[in-house]
């Protein structure tokens, strides 16, 4: 916690460009754990199968965003790839 701190005091100095990366999936095919419904409700959730779509982004606190989107799995050779872009 102590160095993502000192890289915010870097970045409100404007001495750095800070950036938090994400990933995320989206598909066809819901993965919900959990429901809200009452006790004679029946819950049905249609899915699909097919290719889903990967994001990476990296969104600054100035709400600046930079993203790529894969149909391929994100790995951290896909992270290098778009990082060596910026």
């Amino acid at each position: 916690m102590a160095c993502l701190s000192e890289l915010e005091k870097l970045s409100r100095r404007e001495l750095i460009d800070l950036s938090y990366g994400d990933q995320s999936r989206v598909s066809m095919e819901p993965c919900v754990p959990y429901g809200w419904q009452f006790a004679s409700e029946s819950v049905f959730m249609p899915s699909s199968t097919g290719v889903g779509l990967n994001c990476f982004a990296l969104l600054s606190r100035a709400n600046e965003l930079l993203f790529e989107t894969t149909c391929q799995r994100v790995t951290s050779e896909f992270i290098v790839e778009h990082l060596e872009r910026l």
